[in-house]
């Protein structure tokens, strides 16, 4: 691959993952539609600091791997913070509970006061 084709990549691999990284904590923070735990709120914020630092772990094995080897295996640098956002993705949304479900169990626990 051409250097001036991998410096390309790395720009766009950079940027895409950094937005990516700062938006979800706006999204975090303005979220309403879903109420997580304090333990799944916890995972949910270890797997974000994870996720933000292998963008910069990732171009640095990409760029010593195009330096020292020029081999194609060390591309698949460039899946990890994306493999590390679909993880956290989905974990978000396998642990959310919606607000119609918030709303039902509130109501329920009214109802029948303890």
């Amino acid at each position: 691959m051409p250097l001036w084709l991998f410096t390309l990549l790395c720009f766009l691999h950079l940027q895409f993952t950094g937005m990516i990284a700062m938006g979800l904590i706006f999204m975090a923070c303005a979220e309403g539609n879903y109420i997580h735990e304090r333990k799944h709120n916890d995972r949910l914020v270890r797997l974000w600091f994870l996720y933000s630092f292998s963008i910069p772990f990732s171009l640095g094995w990409l760029i010593y791997g195009y330096a020292t080897d020029q081999s194609p295996r060390f591309y698949w640098w460039f899946a990890l913070p994306w493999a590390l956002l679909l993880l956290m993705l989905s974990y978000w949304r396998i642990t959310g509970v919606s607000p119609r479900q918030a709303s039902s169990q509130t109501e329920q626990e009214t109802d029948h006061p303890d």
